[in-house]
């Protein structure tokens, strides 16, 4: 029902454009190659759309599903026009199935213009799949908050909290686990997950208490399922890298920690994770790029600086360390480890006179 629901939506003209289509000499048209490909298409597209799931929720899945309208849409006017002059009134039909198609989006058109009627109808897309639009109240907030309307924004992200009580528990739950209460942490995540067994998150988080209780085999299972509910979860990604490593399973490591750093690109931690895994491993000769791009984040801290200076230095690449100091002032002051430095590297010291 949903399926015949979107197709009138898409194509407005269908029910006509079908009772016109049935009529045509359906025998004789399949012997064009045309026509074959074109039906073929068509029910080949429809069953692909009961197969496949965007996850995102209405109207967003169903803008994604369109796509099966379009070779239907092909073949029922590319028959009728083709057939028009063996059928009378064929283009009546044909204009009166494309003007169904504008007028359909009158109403849209006067929603989208009206502020109130927009979010209504905003609200009525959350109110039919909560789940999968447990995200989507941050864009009515941000509008009230743009209108200066503080009142309904901060009323809106009380009822969006409100209908999904696991998120204040989960984040109770990760303040627990970098308080490293283990015990309470993994209790709460549970608690959230029978409150929302869907809840991709809680499982990455549910992973890492596993790890923090070394059982690394056991925290596999619920990071894979947080990264299938959301393959942009970097942390999770990294983290699986990490479990894979420890298991020395290093195809899956390398798999994992290369995935989180094509999404993460802002900190520091996945990229000095993937060195580190090089280095380990020896896969890559090219590990000193993952080092410096470590280096580079704003959250570096200082045994990554002071591990790429070293890089440095035993490679005898003077210059480079000393313009690597002047341009980190955390090191460059540090007269103590800089002294330290030159007694053991004297080039050094005529590569920062310099």
């Amino acid at each position: 029902m949903d399926f015949i629901n979107l197709l009138l939506l898409l194509i407005p003209g269908l029910l006509i454009l079908l009772v016109s289509f049935f009529n045509l000499p359906l025998r004789r048209l399949w012997k064009r190659d045309s026509f074959k490909f074109l039906v073929i298409g068509s029910i080949s597209v429809i069953g692909g759309g009961f197969i496949f799931d965007p996850k995102l929720g209405m109207p967003r899945d169903w803008d994604l599903f369109s796509f099966i309208a379009l070779p239907i849409s092909i073949l029922l006017y590319h028959s009728l026009i083709s057939n028009s002059k063996k059928l009378p009134g064929m283009g009546t039909i044909i204009l009166l199935s494309v003007s169904l198609g504008f007028l359909s989006l009158i109403p849209r058109a006067v929603v989208q213009a009206d502020e109130d009627a927009s979010v209504a109808l905003f609200n009525d897309y959350i109110r039919l799949d909560k789940i999968k639009n447990r995200t989507s109240r941050v864009l009515l907030v941000k509008f009230y908050n743009d209108k200066k309307l503080i009142q309904l924004a901060s009323k809106t992200f009380v009822e969006w909290k409100d209908d999904f009580p696991e998120e204040n528990i989960l984040k109770e739950g990760i303040a627990k686990l970098s308080e490293r209460k283990i015990d309470e942490a993994y209790n709460l995540v549970n608690r959230a997950l029978s409150l929302n067994p869907a809840y991709g998150d809680a499982y990455g988080i549910l992973g890492m208490c596993m790890v923090e209780y070394n059982k690394q085999e056991a925290a596999i299972e619920p990071l894979e399922i947080c990264v299938a509910l959301n393959p942009s979860n970097s942390v999770a990604l990294n983290t699986l890298g990490l479990v894979y490593t420890y298991l020395k399973k290093y195809d899956m490591a390398e798999k994992y920690l290369l995935k989180a750093v094509s999404i993460d690109t802002l900190g520091f931690k996945i990229y000095y994770n993937i060195y580190k895994f090089y280095k380990l491993t020896g896969r890559n000769k090219n590990l000193f790029h993952f080092l410096k791009k470590s280096s580079e984040k704003k959250d570096a801290p200082l045994h990554v600086l002071q591990e790429l200076l070293n890089y440095y230095l035993i490679n005898k690449q003077y210059s480079q360390a000393a313009s690597f100091i002047n341009s980190n002032l955390v090191i460059k002051y540090d007269s103590l480890y800089i002294s330290k430095l030159v007694d053991s590297y004297p080039d050094l010291k005529s590569a920062l006179i310099k």
